[in-house]
């Protein structure tokens, strides 16, 4: 995991790519953290940037507007770090650019459409010696902060099969999200990169291969985007499952994950973790360190001043991430089972760019 032990003496000025949304509740979050200042922001919508001078208690956040306005905040400002909140596929033209000016990055999940855009970023942001943290927030959530340190120590003993399904009301989303050219993979690559994170992130194996279908209907009518999907996953060490991802629901959002060893089984839902093992049936208690960071943005602005050394979600998961995405949405396609080696060689990558 990527580390920055800078200890900034003055507040560190930071300038938001895409304040609407959830980019307007991760820039007023920014702003809270006692090193960091929201000082500029750019997009299209001058009325999102006036919401978040209201939303930070901030009048002087300077407004860059139009689809280039970001060049000309990263240019003008003299800025320490970004955060990177637009569309999917706009991510990687404004994180490189951020980068190559020395800005340590805050993004939103996908780190990229494609993992060779992925791994661009990743290498520069390690060449640079910049932060890079992907807003994965599971990450900061003991659920899955405590089944991850379980599985590590062998709870359940050798990992053999898993269960993730997540299902989302996508027609509440809407927007440029089911515009395929600038969401990049629809619910694959949306909500769902969440699921496919928390996999590799808990289990610490890599994805090898994968076989599903995808389809593109919600509400009785055919989309632009893949909105549903199953997949049968293959990791490394034996580990198989299933990912399920769904838009074309009626009722908000649900998941559930379960994770099979030979020793017992646990099930994550409803932020309870349950334990079947020996013929008992349990609910387990939290497990989270006492130092581990309340959520992205606060890890993020803790390692830009030392009060954090480890960045919890580090580029090379964006990468290992955005190659399993990249492997879903062609076996959903060809219908087909797919390499991720085969995804990897034809950007001319191997697995040893993102270990």
């Amino acid at each position: 995991m990527a580390k920055c032990g800078c200890r900034c003496r003055q507040k560190v000025r930071v300038g938001i790519i895409g304040p609407g949304g959830v980019g307007a509740d991760r820039a007023q979050k920014l702003n809270a953290e006692p090193n960091c200042e929201v000082v500029a922001a750019c997009d299209v919508d001058e009325k999102r940037i006036e919401d978040l001078r209201k939303r930070c208690g901030k009048k002087d956040i300077k407004a860059y507007l139009g689809p280039n306005g970001y060049k000309e905040m990263i240019k003008r400002e003299d800025l320490q770090a970004v955060g990177v909140f637009g569309p999917h596929s706009l991510h990687h033209a404004h994180a490189k650019l951020a980068l190559e000016h020395d800005c340590h990055i805050l993004i939103e999940k996908p780190m990229a459409n494609g993992v060779a855009k992925a791994v661009e970023l990743y290498k520069l942001a390690r060449k640079k010696k910049r932060v890079l943290l992907i807003h994965y927030q599971r990450h900061f959530e003991p659920v899955y902060v405590t089944a991850r340190r379980l599985l590590s120590k062998g709870i359940i003993g050798k990992l053999r099969h898993f269960y993730c399904y997540m299902a989302q009301d996508y027609r509440i989303v809407g927007g440029w999200r089911l515009v395929n050219k600038i969401s990049g993979g629809g619910q694959i690559n949306d909500s769902g990169s969440h699921y496919q994170d928390i996999m590799i992130w808990m289990t610490g194996l890599m994805p090898l291969r994968a076989c599903g279908a995808t389809d593109k209907y919600m509400d009785g009518k055919l989309h632009d985007i893949e909105l549903n999907s199953s997949h049968h996953v293959w990791f490394e060490k034996g580990l198989t499952g299933r990912i399920v991802i769904m838009g074309d629901y009626l009722d908000g959002f649900v998941d559930d994950v379960i994770i099979e060893g030979d020793k017992g089984t646990l099930k994550l839902t409803g932020g309870k973790i349950v334990l079947r093992k020996d013929g008992r049936v349990r609910e387990l208690p939290m497990d989270v360190p006492k130092d581990w960071p309340k959520d992205p943005c606060n890890n993020f602005a803790g390692l830009l001043d030392g009060r954090y050394k480890e960045n919890c979600v580090d580029g090379i998961l964006g990468a290992r991430v955005s190659m399993l995405t990249e492997t879903l949405l062609e076996s959903g396609r060809t219908r087909k089972t797919v390499e991720c080696k085969d995804i990897l060689a034809r950007d001319g990558l191997t697995y040893r760019d993102i270990r």
